[in-house]
């Protein structure tokens, strides 16, 4: 299973949260509320991530796999590079890319694209933002650039996915 029975839970309550605060139309900060509920789940969600692949023991493997994944948690909205993460933790990007695979079993591009796309999934399913709203939230360059990206990840096109998603 993708998530464990607590981090299963821990979506179930956001999303339910988020389903509140829509319904409340009369608050005019909603959108902000719903931008900043679902930037402070994906902090908390990189922690059942993390805790799911993590190996147990404290090694230099998982130490940099640990260090590299925080970076992630919190700059993948702004930084999809690998480039970025590797000057960040002075080592080379196929030193990281070695290392987590080894350690977590996903690749440091998986790790990035895995929090980029799930954030661009929670805002597509639990917000009214526009799709070009979300791909300048997650810092994409374009709409189309944005639109090719979570095509090839998700295997839909962000109009295809969310109408999918509220059928």
């Amino acid at each position: 299973a993708l998530l464990s029975p607590r981090a299963r839970e821990a979506v179930e309550d956001y999303l339910r949260m988020v389903r509140n605060t829509i319904s409340v139309e009369e608050n005019p900060h909603r959108l902000e509320i719903l931008r900043l509920m679902t930037r402070a789940f994906f902090l908390g969600l990189g922690y059942f991530l993390h805790e799911h692949s993590a190996p147990k023991g404290e090694t230099r493997q998982s130490r940099i796999t640990s260090e590299f994944i925080e970076l992630v948690e919190k700059n993948y909205s702004t930084h999809r590079d690998l480039k970025y993460y590797a000057d960040s933790m002075g080592l080379t990007p196929k030193y990281i890319t070695t290392v987590v695979k080894a350690s977590s079993g996903r690749s440091a591009m998986e790790w990035i694209e895995r929090y980029v796309t799930l954030d661009a999934i929670a805002q597509l399913r639990s917000t009214r933002r526009s799709i070009k709203q979300i791909a300048y939230d997650l810092n994409f360059p374009s709409l189309s650039f944005f639109g090719k990206y979570f095509t090839r990840v998700v295997g839909l096109s962000p109009v295809a996915y969310r109408n999918r998603e509220q059928n």
